[in-house]
């Protein structure tokens, strides 16, 4: 404003002693109320624009990440030797379906192993029972059979001995026999 009364030939002595009034149609409450306005506009306008470059860098880095995750989890599935696979929703989609199936069918593979693996370890279970039970019994049927060892042996020594007597008793009839039969006029064999 002094530039502008200085051009028009008042000088700044002038200026500063002369007291002089401006008037405006300018309403100051208004030109107040305005500026504070266009203030909280000004203000709101670069809160909303560092909030969008915010929201846009981190777009950007969970588009990185993204890409990062997938090529570690599944490089055959977003590389080419011509590339790197463009990363589509549908794309992504689809691949994200695929894998799916296959977690699922080798998560039914790996719940089918595990229930063989159950019954494998139900029947290794009592087969170890029963080779425990087999192992508890043993020392009985040894016993038994060595008992049944001694009783023959003692059954055989009897009928050795039973033998025996009837050898003996035989031999002693057996003289008396063959003179009982020629005392009653019988003929001895000759052949």
């Amino acid at each position: 404003m002094t530039d502008y009364l200085e051009r028009a030939g008042f000088s700044e002595e002038q200026l500063k002693r002369g007291g002089y009034t401006i008037r405006t149609t300018l309403d100051p409450k208004a030109t107040g109320a305005a500026k504070q306005a266009a203030e909280k506009t000004d203000a709101a306008a670069q809160t909303a624009s560092a909030n969008a470059q915010s929201a846009l860098a981190a777009a950007d880095e969970a588009k990185r990440s993204l890409r990062r995750d997938a090529e570690s989890l599944l490089p055959e599935r977003f590389t080419s030797p011509d590339g790197p696979v463009k990363l589509t929703f549908a794309f992504m989609s689809g691949v994200l379906t695929e894998e799916t199936a296959a977690l699922h069918t080798a998560q039914a593979e790996c719940s089918a192993a595990l229930r063989q693996a159950k019954t494998d370890c139900t029947r290794r279970d009592a087969l170890e029972n029963e080779r425990q039970t087999k192992a508890g019994q043993r020392p009985a049927l040894e016993q038994a059979a060595s008992e049944a060892d001694s009783a023959a042996a003692a059954h055989a020594a009897k009928a050795g001995a039973l033998e025996q007597q009837a050898a003996a008793q035989a031999e002693k009839e057996a003289p008396a026999a063959s003179m009982s039969g020629t005392a009653r006029g019988s003929r001895p064999n000759m052949i």
